[in-house]
């Protein structure tokens, strides 16, 4: 359920312009207004950015059990955002983000679940979804990367 809590308020049922608008908590709308990561000014509990060239990483600080700290934010020429990615904690919490995606954005428009296979060949569900939004935009949803420990969840821009 803490997951929950980093979905924007927006329920499935309001397809408008809100439910693309944000990330988990990153206001897509609003990226170049999150203070700076090394500012003093910075509660802990808030929300900051890292700019690099090209890109934010935006940091947590207090992130869910089954995300972890960080998201990165891919800008544009015009310095807008283009894909945003999030790192879960692969296959021990894919069923509760899977939950959460659905309770932001309704059912996928595809969902299947795949087997992968880690270095001793131990066999593991993989659940991978997509959602196409209503103005285009998309979210990707793999449950386990290439690591068993690390799923990965995708917004692309319109």
């Amino acid at each position: 359920m803490i997951f929950l809590a980093l979905l924007a308020a927006a329920p499935a049922s309001g397809q408008g312009p809100q439910l693309w608008q944000s990330f988990f908590s990153v206001s897509m709308d609003r990226i170049g207004t999150y203070p700076l990561c090394e500012s003093p000014d910075t509660p802990p509990e808030k929300i900051c950015a890292n700019k690099l060239d090209g890109m934010i990483t935006f940091d947590l600080r207090t992130p869910p059990k089954y995300l972890t700290r960080n998201i990165w934010v891919d800008l544009g020429a015009d310095g807008k955002p283009m894909h945003a990615s999030a790192r879960t904690s692969g296959v021990a919490g894919q069923e509760d983000v899977l939950k959460a995606l659905k309770l932001r954005y309704g059912q996928p428009k595809v969902i299947k679940v795949e087997q992968v296979h880690n270095a001793f060949n131990a066999s593991f569900p993989s659940i991978h979804a997509r959602w196409v939004l209503p103005n285009k935009a998309r979210v990707d949803f793999v449950g386990v990367t290439d690591n068993i420990e690390e799923g990965e969840v995708n917004w692309w821009a319109p």
